[in-house]
């Protein structure tokens, strides 16, 4: 089912693809992932609605979208982060059953993200400055006397770049141990492979920290699905995880690749030129002049062009009307 926006109502309710499933009634509503979705009503707040319709409002809980709501229930440990009124850190599983967790310090994070079985929470040192702290699900410290200054963790391996002092390392989070590799940059492991940047190159390296494919670019993201956005020369690229690097000259701009083996590239990056592609460079759909992603149980394109919203399956590569054109959420 997809949240949509009626415009008559101005409320949410779900579109299964054929029919209106639940009817327009809150003023906010996500997507559905492994069952569950997020919605929110003014008066009571906010409550996860499942397949039947019901909502378990969390009269006292409010979920902390900054940690990344989308895959909530999609994660491994399957649990959310969510706040008490009084700010306090809580965890609310597939059940809603909800777990505190013991630490105080975490309570004053900025910002807190679960990853497998690991809390990672953000700190404001001062106006500029922030510092990463590790918990586990109880909320204890972890490697409590390591200084994090930057963290960008692996969604699906234990190898997370992070930042310490003046250079950036790797943190095995399985053993949880630093690597002895020094780099003046970094990016984590996806599909046994990560991205290094030394003496102004950026270059891809095994789960040993080796070289590979014998290239440098002036810039290497995470790998996903199996394609690293690459540039060289000045011109964009996907890089395979064999080494491969298929550059896209007619894209200013391109995203990485999700699950579904699509992405999203940008033709003009002044103008806003948007195109559904294969890492291949094929078009599957566009121009547009904006596009979202949204991932769970029923993932979906949201594609506008004109003012006008068009949802794509990437499930069944076809477009979704709704018989009344609104936004989803």
């Amino acid at each position: 089912m997809y949240p949509i926006e009626d415009r008559v109502t101005k409320r949410y309710d779900y579109w299964t693809g054929t029919a209106w499933a639940i009817p327009p009634q809150f003023c906010a509503a996500y997507p559905f992932s492994n069952g569950q979705a997020l919605v929110k009503n003014e008066s009571i707040g906010e409550g996860f609605l499942n397949g039947s319709g019901n909502v378990n409002w969390m009269r006292d809980l409010s979920v902390d979208e900054t940690s990344g709501f989308y895959d909530f229930f999609s994660r491994p440990c399957s649990l959310s982060i969510c706040r008490r009124t009084d700010s306090s850190v809580c965890l609310v599983d597939k059940e809603l059953h909800v777990h505190d967790v013991a630490s105080v310090e975490l309570h004053h994070a900025q910002y807190v993200a679960i990853l497998g079985n690991i809390l990672l929470g953000r700190f404001k040192v001062d106006s500029d400055s922030f510092e990463y702290k590790l918990f586990d699900l109880r909320g204890e410290r972890v490697m409590a006397n390591l200084q994090i200054l930057d963290a960008r963790p692996s969604p699906d391996e234990g190898l997370w770049s992070i930042q310490i002092q003046d250079s950036w390392t790797f943190l095995n989070t399985n053993g949880w141990s630093i690597a002895d590799i020094r780099v003046d940059d970094a990016n984590g492991f996806s599909s046994g492979l990560g991205a290094v940047l030394m003496d102004g190159e950026w270059s891809v390296v095994n789960s040993q920290f080796q070289p590979q494919f014998g290239r440098k670019f002036q810039h290497i993201e995470q790998f996903s699905s199996g394609f690293a956005v690459a540039y060289t020369n000045d011109q964009c690229g996907y890089l395979d995880i064999h080494g491969r690097f298929t550059p896209l000259d007619q894209y200013d701009e391109i995203g990485a690749v999700n699950r579904f083996g699509i992405a999203i590239g940008n033709k003009d990056a002044c103008d806003w030129t948007l195109n559904l592609i294969h890492p291949n460079g094929e078009k599957i759909k566009g121009p547009f002049s904006a596009v979202d992603f949204m991932d769970g149980d029923y993932p979906y394109f949201d594609l506008w062009k004109d003012d006008v919203v068009e949802l794509y399956s990437p499930v069944s590569g076809t477009a979704l009307q709704p018989p009344l054109h609104g936004k989803s959420q």
